[in-house]
């Protein structure tokens, strides 16, 4: 399996965050993750992005495990995850390009060269500060995905969207997957969950509760 989360669990100061959570993606899918506040959902997601490590179990990229200090696998996820760009004299590409030089992306030259989605285009030089907060969400979700890197996280990306923009989206992870990315996304909107996923997992006070394939997301709202 490309991705697998094995017997992952997280203790922060005595508490259970996530308990021997295990489950595994497929290449070229988007793999939906979903729970109520508290449920462990963004923690998950920096344990696979190594943002944070594990307390326990282990995470495999093509079964090579993903480590903090590993800078190669680094390379090969990319994530937007917990918060929005911050408020200061960059320019939206300003960013971008300190986030790709992070990730240590090395054809930066060419990713610029490619049009920014959202109708973001027109808004790639001007200042961050002068963005709404639903384009700095846009912002947020270009930089972790322009450079098409192979596994993308996405925490909340609906949040903060409007309606157009929300369909942007449905179309845009599309044409990563198709690019060969694998995407991983939370979300609190059902109608999302169930229409771009092809898989969705249900967390509950750090335990899987249940994991529906894409023929089954009807029976999503039951486990929730």
């Amino acid at each position: 399996m490309y991705l697998s989360i094995n017997k992952v669990s997280k203790i922060i100061k005595k508490n259970q965050i996530l308990n021997q959570v295990d489950f595994s993606v497929k290449k070229n899918s988007i793999f939906g993750i979903i729970g109520n506040n508290g449920a462990g959902k963004s923690t998950l997601l920096k344990i696979i992005a190594t943002v944070t490590p594990t307390t326990q179990g282990t995470v495999t990229l093509d079964e090579k495990k993903v480590l903090q200090e590993d800078k190669s696998v680094q390379r090969r996820i990319s994530y937007f995850i917990d918060h929005l760009p911050p408020e200061n004299d960059l320019t939206g590409e300003e960013y971008v390009v300190i986030y790709l030089t992070y990730k240590g992306i090395n054809d930066i030259k060419s990713i610029l060269k490619r049009e920014w989605p959202f109708s973001m285009e027109a808004h790639r030089h001007k200042k961050i500060k002068t963005y709404s907060q639903g384009m700095k969400q846009k912002l947020g979700i270009i930089a972790a995905t322009i450079g098409q890197q192979e596994l993308i996280i996405l925490d909340e990306p609906h949040n903060s969207l409007d309606p157009r923009s929300t369909i942007q989206l449905r179309e845009y992870l599309k044409q990563l997957i198709s690019g060969g990315s694998t995407i991983i996304l939370t979300s609190h909107t059902l109608t999302e969950i169930t229409t771009v996923c092809d898989n969705v997992l249900v967390l509950e006070k750090g335990n899987i509760k249940g994991i529906l394939q894409n023929n089954e997301l009807e029976n999503l709202e039951q486990l929730l």
